[in-house]
């Protein structure tokens, strides 16, 4: 069971007072905004952690327009985001990339380099960074004129601008910053073994590990490095980036680092999900990492009870005393998550991003992210999926008409009664039901929610969330668990809701114990799908089942389970008080809770009919090892979970338009019974042979 008592403080300090730990904005997409920068630093500083470094890939005047001065709001913003660090006692480092056009042997392009370094530097005296990451390296012909080699360019201006900068703190990210892009290896390298003897010593270098995203980072891998490099090198740790898939999201723990690396690092600096208000798990557990001073299968007092683990063991399979001053993945995870319960709690809505010309503190993106709460409601539109409700700001009246469900016919054995326990908690399902098609309004159709199975207690407790938010800023206030009441805590999430969710978004080569779970009783339904087949091919009457038959309608139910679970999970965090933070969420939990709905009613459709042959394996050992980019595996556990249908091309069933730009606003939240009258009112006016209905018998056509 989860532990419910308070959670255990983060350790006192981090191993050096010069190391530098803290977070990346380093992704590729949308960057972050001001006040979720903010956000940011204030949780640094509670964590106790030091480090920001600023290098949105997508801000134009970072990278693809490097040379150009920020405006005079711009520098504003800027200048405000400096302080606030300063503030809250965090190293703001700003970083340039230069490297897609720069001409290193051109003194126009040094000076603008300079000119634009100085300009931030008036704007809060920064520490700074020149990133020549992902470029072309090769040179040009007049820099082949004036250097040796690739290596030395960089060295060269990287040196001139840090000593024209005169600041303590420099880093530096070569273009060779993983052992995979090392040529022809670390230790045979030209290039970083120019980059470790000929750049300035004061100057610290970025490293991902042996991959761009590593799934384990080794103390000799390290070791070898800094040979080379002659200094200890800052981690840029893409563990949890998910800039390269759009359906992935990390929510594990930091893990496959041991902390031995502490010492012979300069630093560590995590570069996130994209989702900044998903990022608190990774950092959290980052920042644990950092303080601690030995890992958990090196302290002796816990091996017999880690021997004792599942090979996917849930978060509960760990030690149950550890040493604070011990890291154990699974351990740092079950604190970060008893932390995190209440900033789902905290009022906080999505800001207005601010227009810029840069993309610098705000850039347009068309995600779900992006859309915020109307001032105003002018009507109250219906989706077709009978549980949510969407309030818009919009005048049209699009409604979705829903056919009545038929009822399968079948016998009424024990094989239904186990696989349709859910029929009382839970709206039935046609087989093979899964999100409705959004065909009818577009603007509806980018955020159609699919059907959310409650209990029948759910329901009749959902306490509506009508009020209004306000997105002029994000708001921190916190609502006390004390004061709400019973109804309403009915429906707040749980520690084991949370762990759920972190199970089905967990870490690039692996899924959390519950999303293999899913993945393994799945597999082993259909598979064993024939026992059904020939059960029912042979017509039995027997009233006792054989165990075959008894196990795979157990499993089956057990299944289902697992989709109500996650049906509970979504209802759930739709009425989270942190508007912002269900918002970048929700569109995965949505996604996946309609797979795995659509497995869940293949499931009933293989124990109601027949059993179909074929069986597409997935890519667990080369997931799992990773010797391949996770950017292979598109999709995550939900892609995963696609490959496991039986049809050639499951992913075309989940295919939706890309949202419009946010112009129409929307208030997700379950259906409530109070909703009913709206509904067939909606039905009502919609009904064009009014004369065929009584008046006292308008509510048949809601009824139909």
């Amino acid at each position: 069971m989860a532990d419910s008592s308070t959670p255990t403080p983060l350790s006192s300090s981090l191993p050096r007072e010069d190391f530098l730990c803290g977070v990346v904005e380093g992704f590729y997409g949308r960057p972050w905004t001001l006040e979720q920068r903010k956000d940011l630093f204030a949780k640094l500083k509670k964590f106790g952690m030091n480090t920001y470094l600023y290098a949105p890939k997508d801000d134009l005047k970072h990278r693809a327009c490097w040379r150009e001065l920020y405006s005079v709001e711009e520098a504003e913003q800027l200048a405000t985001l400096m302080n606030n660090a300063k503030s809250q006692n965090i190293l703001f480092i700003y970083a340039l990339s230069p490297g897609l056009d720069i001409v290193y042997s051109n003194p126009k392009d040094i000076a603008a380099l300079k000119r634009k370094l100085d300009q931030v530097k008036q704007l809060g005296e920064p520490a700074f960074a020149l990133l020549f990451d992902d470029i072309d390296i090769e040179l040009n012909a007049s820099d082949k004129e004036v250097f040796n080699s690739f290596a030395s360019a960089q060295v060269a201006v990287t040196n001139e601008v840090y000593d024209h900068l005169k600041q303590p703190t420099f880093l530096f990210c070569p273009t060779e910053y993983c052992s995979s892009r090392a040529v022809p290896s670390v230790s045979n390298s030209e290039y970083l073994a120019t980059i470790g003897s000929k750049l300035s010593p004061n100057i610290d270098v970025m490293w991902t590990g042996t991959r761009v995203i590593s799934q384990t980072i080794r103390l000799s891998q390290i070791q070898e490095l800094s040979e080379v490099l002659r200094r200890k090198p800052v981690i840029w740790d893409n563990l949890h980036a998910n800039d390269y898939d759009q359906k992935r999201l990390f929510l594990g723990p930091y893990s496959g680092r041991s902390t031995k690396l502490l010492m012979h690092l300069k630093g560590v600096l995590t570069n996130p999900n994209n989702e900044m208000e998903l990022d608190f798990i990774p950092i959290h557990t980052l920042a644990q990492w950092a303080k601690s001073s030995s890992d958990a299968n090196e302290n002796p007092c816990s091996d017999v009870k880690l021997e004792s683990e599942l090979e996917n063991g849930s978060i509960e399979d760990i030690p149950t005393e550890l040493n604070p001053n011990v890291y154990h993945p699974k351990n740092a995870l079950r604190i970060s998550i008893n932390e995190w319960i209440s900033e789902f709690y905290k009022v906080k809505n999505p800001e207005v991003p601010n227009k810029s010309s840069s993309g610098m503190l705000t850039h347009s993106n068309s995600s779900i992210s992006n859309f915020v709460t109307a001032t105003a409601y002018e009507q109250t539109v219906i989706s077709s999926s009978p549980n949510i409700v969407k309030s818009s700001t919009t005048s049209g009246t699009d409604t979705e008409k829903e056919e009545p469900m038929s009822k399968i016919e079948g016998e009424e054995n024990a094989e239904n009664n186990l696989l349709n326990k859910e029929n009382i908690q839970s709206p039935n399902l046609e087989p093979m039901d899964c999100n409705p098609s959004p065909e009818h309004s577009p603007k509806l159709a980018s955020l159609d929610v699919p059907m959310v199975e409650n209990s029948k207690e759910e329901s009749s407790t959902a306490k509506s969330m009508t009020s209004v938010d306000s997105a002029e800023e994000m708001q921190t206030e916190v609502t006390s668990l004390s004061e709400v009441d019973e109804e309403t805590k009915a429906n707040m999430l749980t520690y084991e809701d949370l762990a759920l969710l972190v199970d089905l978004f967990y870490l690039p080569f692996e899924h959390g114990a519950q999303g293999v779970q899913i993945l393994l009783e799945f597999h082993w339904l259909k598979t064993n799908g024939y026992v059904v087949s020939e059960h029912r091919r042979k017509r039995s009457n027997e009233v006792i089942l054989s165990s075959e038959i008894n196990e795979w309608y157990e499993r089956a139910a057990k299944f289902n389970d697992i989709t109500l679970a996650i049906g509970r999970l979504l209802t759930r965090l739709t009425f989270c008080k942190n508007r912002s933070l269900l918002y970048e969420l929700y569109p995965y939990v949505w996604d996946i809770k309609g797979v795995i709905s659509l497995l869940n009613s293949y499931v009933k459709w293989i124990g109601k009919w027949k059993w179909l042959l074929g069986f597409s394996k997935g890519y667990r050992e080369a997931f799992q090892s990773g010797e391949q980019e996770p950017w292979l595996f598109r999709g995550g556990l939900t892609g995963e979970l696609q490959r496991l249908l039986p049809v050639e091309t499951a992913s075309d069933l989940f295919v939706y338009p890309p949202p419009e730009s946010p112009t129409t606003i929307y208030t997700i939240r379950p259906y409530l019974s109070s909703d009913k009258s709206k509904v067939y009112d909606i039905f009502l006016k919609n009904f064009v042979d009014c004369n065929t209905i009584l008046d006292d018998q308008q509510s048949l056509i809601g009824d139909k």
